[in-house]
């Protein structure tokens, strides 16, 4: 039996593979969307290289060691902005230390 069905949403990605979503709601459980509105996408684009407003060109044009050393934490900064945007921060194992139970 077919079924028709409304085309939903198709979610890209940058290495070229994508997804269709459905309904608004499924945008939305994976925040992609807000009150029935798209959000931007947080994206860091590497095809950049050359603009000193973005944070791997203003990596790649540091010219000392305390330029290059701001320009990594705010790459570092963004990457796990955008890592825990939706799971939330998680401990690493090396940041969970057991306490003895007495």
């Amino acid at each position: 039996m077919l079924v028709e069905e409304d085309a939903g949403y198709m979610v890209y990605f940058p290495r070229g593979h994508a997804v269709r979503i459905p309904t608004m709601e499924g945008l939305e459980h994976y925040n992609l969307a807000q009150n029935g509105k798209l959000l931007r996408p947080n994206v860091i684009n590497m095809s950049e290289w050359a603009n000193p407003n973005s944070p791997i060109g203003r990596l790649m044009m540091a010219q000392d060691n305390e330029g290059r050393a701001g320009a990594m934490a705010d790459m570092e900064t963004l990457l796990i902005r955008m890592s825990t945007h939706q799971s939330g921060p998680r401990l690493m194992p090396e940041q969970f230390v057991e306490r003895e139970t007495a």
